[in-house]
């Protein structure tokens, strides 16, 4: 249901920001973001993790890397496919907490940052329970501005998706800057990829 929009009355001059204003309005009721339908993160729900201390230096073993100094507590995965114009920015952050308790705690923060309505998050899936759930968020249709004043509807995808494996957290992003328009399949195709180095990491 779109919401009523009430103006106040116009000062003097303001002719051509009504006239902003209210097509932006009008745009906006007309166009919708999509939503992430057909994403498929079974590839990484369905493991079976044994995440244990060297779990992330697993991690980091299956790309090519090694752990620095102060070994932290999160490793990005970034699969094949980057826009080299950094237009789409997409990556998996992995990270091994302590326990499961610690875990789900985080988790519910990120739940509640990433599906604030205020800022344009909106929930798609919420599944699971316990140590052993996951949730994807994209953003709504919303407008770019410019110093607060509307002058353009963003469609353009961002999609957040997070799943708890016991004290592991896979964090699957995807923004597009421009374009986009085969998000889905690329977010598919990051959560295989990644399902594939995290089973040989926590086997």
């Amino acid at each position: 249901m779109i919401a009523r929009v009430r103006f106040a009355p116009s000062p003097p001059n303001s002719g051509p920001l009504l006239a902003v204003l209210l097509a932006a309005v009008s745009l906006g009721s007309a166009c919708s973001a999509s939503t992430p339908a057909g994403v498929d993160i079974k590839p990484i729900t369905s493991l079976r993790l044994n995440a244990g201390p060297d779990f992330l230096a697993n991690v980091l073993h299956q790309i090519g890397s090694t752990l620095p100094l102060g070994e932290p507590d999160c490793v990005v995965i970034h699969p094949p496919g980057d826009d080299p114009n950094h237009l789409i920015v997409h990556a998996v952050d992995v990270y091994r907490e302590k326990d499961a308790a610690t875990a789900s705690q985080i988790y519910s923060k990120h739940r509640n940052r990433f599906t604030n309505a205020e800022a344009d998050w909106k929930l798609y899936v919420d599944e699971g329970q316990g140590s052993e759930r996951h949730f994807i968020s994209y953003k709504g249709v919303r407008f770019d501005t410019n110093h607060a004043i509307p002058v353009a509807v963003n469609t353009k995808p961002e999609v957040v998706i997070e799943i708890q494996k016991e004290n592991v957290l896979v964090v699957v992003s995807y923004t597009a800057y421009s374009g986009g328009s085969d998000y889905v399949q690329t977010i598919n195709r990051d959560v295989v990829y990644a399902a594939a180095i995290l089973a040989k990491a926590g086997s």
